[in-house]
């Protein structure tokens, strides 16, 4: 995927700032004309849309724990389906901190912008095995065949992740995109008390095996289907 320089290089100077207080870089504009912007933190590039924290490099927490309960699969998967791309912090993690180099990524987003930003930052990073695809998550779900090992689900808007996407239809399209075995990690923040409950039952009417690890707000459900060695 070809696509023009968006991310301006970044000086020394505030790399090392950056150790001391988050440095704001660039402001963007989405596909619908969304303001978000890209700070540096720690060395590490952040995407910022309103609350929310889309990306934040290898430092991206809710999937940093979401894979420490499931080692076994992120080190012999050999596909990888993110829905929700940011800058690519999940498949960052893999390569980086999994020394996972040859693990074939699928990476969906309806948004161009943001698309294209991590499509420059993975490239610039060294990590070119991914395949990018500019649409909706629901009709790219019900129109393929292919299926994954692991899928992450990372759809947000702000911190709430869209209806359609907790709802049975579109999580039990997910399963079927699994391969057995496989699992898919799905990051959730609950607008409201008894919203985490709902969706932890809808993915058990689903799923073989669900579990929940947690990270501040958020709520990684680990889903799984029958057969995988974890």
């Amino acid at each position: 995927m070809t696509t023009p320089a968006l991310i301006s290089p970044i000086s020394w100077h505030k790399k090392v700032l950056s150790f001391v207080m988050p440095v704001k870089l660039q402001e963007f504009r989405s596909s619908d004309n969304e303001p978000f912007e890209l700070y540096i933190r720690n060395g590490q590039l952040q995407l910022i849309f309103h609350n929310a924290i889309y990306s934040y490099g290898t430092a991206y927490k809710p999937f940093l724990v979401a894979f420490e309960h499931m080692p076994q699969l992120v080190r012999n998967a050999c596909s990888m389906l993110v829905l929700g791309s940011g800058l690519g912090s999940i498949p960052r993690i893999v390569h980086e901190k999994y020394h996972r180099k040859d693990i074939a990524f699928t990476i969906v987003d309806i948004d161009k912008v943001i698309l294209n930003l991590c499509s420059q930052h993975l490239h610039d990073k060294g990590i070119h095995n991914c395949r990018f695809v500019r649409e909706d998550a629901a009709v790219f779900i019900r129109s393929g065949r292919e299926q994954y090992d692991i899928i992450c689900m990372d759809i947000f808007r702000d911190l709430q992740v869209p209806l359609p996407f907790i709802d049975y239809p579109f999580l039990s399209t997910l399963a079927e995109r699994l391969s057995t075995g496989g699992t898919l990690a799905f990051n959730y923040i609950a607008p409201e008390a008894g919203d985490e409950a709902r969706v932890k039952m809808t993915l058990e009417d689903i799923f073989t095996d669900v579990r929940q690890v947690r990270y501040m707000r958020n709520t990684i459900f680990l889903a799984t289907k029958k057969g995988a060695e974890q």
